[in-house]
């Protein structure tokens, strides 16, 4: 590829059956396409797609959980409380790991002199750093590095003055070990961290 602009030929199939209620467009890649990218972008788009899988399969589950009776019993509610939290916590991590990735798949296309893939991709540099100035990504990151991706009991003994009597210090035993769940982990490590 070395700077030289690739014409893909890409077809689209849109020809859905009428009484489909969603469908896909379909966009399929010939070996010819993949070859003409190189070995190298193709990894790239390849990691790509892969992160956003994960990131749209992570915010679906998340819109599910969300989606609750108003009125269920309290552990049932804390329960989903903390389905949520871990799903959002864990979705949060893959966003940095996504903007970490291209921010250094970037440094590399610039530092080969790739100016076409740069240029290309000029807009979207743009948006991810306008992403890393807010405060949520400093959160982001600051959770990344000590409660999510790593397990440091010296980082968590941090958040013990931050909790309180009325945090819920209970673990929840159910006979499927599945079904356990943990509300005092919950507070200590999440809730005093973000306190």
């Amino acid at each position: 590829m070395c700077g030289e602009t690739t014409q893909l030929e890409i077809s689209i199939v849109t020809d859905a059956p009428s009484y489909y209620l969603e469908y896909f467009h379909s966009v399929q890649l010939k070996k010819d396409d993949i070859e003409k990218i190189g070995q190298e972008n193709f990894s790239f788009l390849s990691i790509i797609l892969f992160a956003a899988n994960e990131i749209f399969v992570y915010q679906k589950i998340l819109i599910t959980y969300m989606k609750r009776p108003d009125k269920r019993c309290d552990e049932i509610l804390t329960l989903s409380f903390i389905h949520q939290l871990t799903i959002l916590r864990t979705l949060s991590a893959k966003i940095v790991e996504f903007i970490k990735l291209y921010e250094d798949q970037n440094k590399i296309w610039i530092r080969r002199g790739l100016n076409n893939e740069v240029d290309y991709m000029k807009a979207n540099t743009e948006y991810l750093n306008s992403l890393k100035t807010s405060k949520f990504f400093n959160f982001t990151i600051k959770m990344r590095n000590k409660i999510i991706n790593h397990y440091i009991i010296s980082e968590i003994s941090k958040n013990l003055p931050h909790t309180s009597d009325r945090s819920d210090y209970s673990m929840q035993l159910h006979q499927e070990q599945g079904n356990s769940f943990f509300p005092i982990g919950e507070e200590v490590v999440f809730i005093g961290f973000i306190k």
